[in-house]
């Protein structure tokens, strides 16, 4: 669970800044997926654990996760800007199981 808890406070940090108005494309997608991963794996690092090749492999898919339910919310990358803590907590809640099976 604090692997979990510190995974979501990494990933409320990464809003990423997307441009365009076309929909989202898909440098956009990976940029959020790479900050995503890059961000949690700073956070756990920083709180004495080191992810292993599984824990980061599982990071890839709760952070596609992620962005998929960010996409859906923001179908405009532009409109991310207008996050908030809640769309992101939102976003990321149902993204969290896949780090503990």
């Amino acid at each position: 669970m604090k692997k979990t808890n510190i995974l979501f406070l990494g990933v409320v940090i990464v809003l990423a800044s997307c441009g365009g108005s076309a929909g989202w494309q898909q440098p956009q997608r990976d940029k959020l997926i790479s900050e995503c991963k890059e961000k949690a794996i700073a956070t756990m690092s920083a709180s004495g654990q080191t992810p292993d090749g599984a824990t980061k492999q599982k990071l890839v898919g709760y952070c596609t996760c992620y962005q998929q339910n960010l996409e859906k919310k923001f179908p405009d990358p532009d409109a991310m800007g207008k996050a908030d803590a809640g769309d992101v907590a939102n976003a990321a809640k149902d993204c969290l199981e896949l780090m503990v099976k």
